[in-house]
């Protein structure tokens, strides 16, 4: 049952994958990375404080709690407001930005029956693993100072989940990227014979 939906999603993101969709999400993305993301952290990080927890690669629950404390008060509200407001709308962007870019390339670099065509799908788990992350991390700076250290992992461990598959997303990109240059080339080479 949740192959088939799995199935139908993929498909449908396959029938929106247009430059018409992917250019305005790429507007977005762009504008959340450009505008509100450094609006936000110049108000939860100090000058040459840490990196907010989102933009690690891994940490422990020692490290986010020394994070945490640089931040203060105002930037440890500020970080709220950022995870509320900005970051539970963002992974939804992103994700359908790479949703749809990988099902645009794959579309033209993949043979119909392939079974890598349900791959077009793989920032789903980025957009989940966000999420996640971002809950951990609210509870974090609602828990602060005392947050429990399992907290900590949970949303670290998420965290590098995230990052993990957006890699394997943009790879899918990258495999239909290549797919099509090579189909493209098949193609030009057949014409000149």
């Amino acid at each position: 049952m949740l192959f088939r939906f799995l199935e139908r999603l993929s498909e449908r993101a396959y029938r929106h994958a247009s430059l018409r969709h992917i250019v305005p999400l790429l507007a977005m993305a762009a504008l959340f990375n450009l505008l509100v993301f450094p609006a936000f952290i110049s108000q939860i990080v100090p000058e040459g404080g840490p990196a907010i927890l989102d933009m690690r690669f891994g940490y422990s629950p020692g490290e986010a709690h020394e994070a945490l404390t640089a931040f203060g008060p105002g930037g440890r509200q500020a970080y709220l407001r950022m995870l509320w407001l900005a970051d539970s709308l963002y992974p939804l962007i992103y994700g359908m930005l790479l949703i749809l870019t990988a099902s645009f390339f794959l579309h033209r670099g993949l043979r119909p029956g392939s079974p890598f065509r349900l791959f077009n799908l793989a920032a789903i788990d980025a957009v989940l693993f966000d999420l996640i992350e971002n809950i951990g991390i609210t509870g974090l700076l609602l828990r602060y100072p005392d947050a429990p250290a399992s907290l900590a992992r949970l949303a670290s461990v998420a965290g590098i989940l995230k990052w993990l598959a957006v890699a394997i997303s943009l790879a899918f990109i990258v495999i239909g990227i290549v797919g099509w240059a090579f189909k493209n080339q098949r193609t030009t080479d057949n014409r000149k014979i």
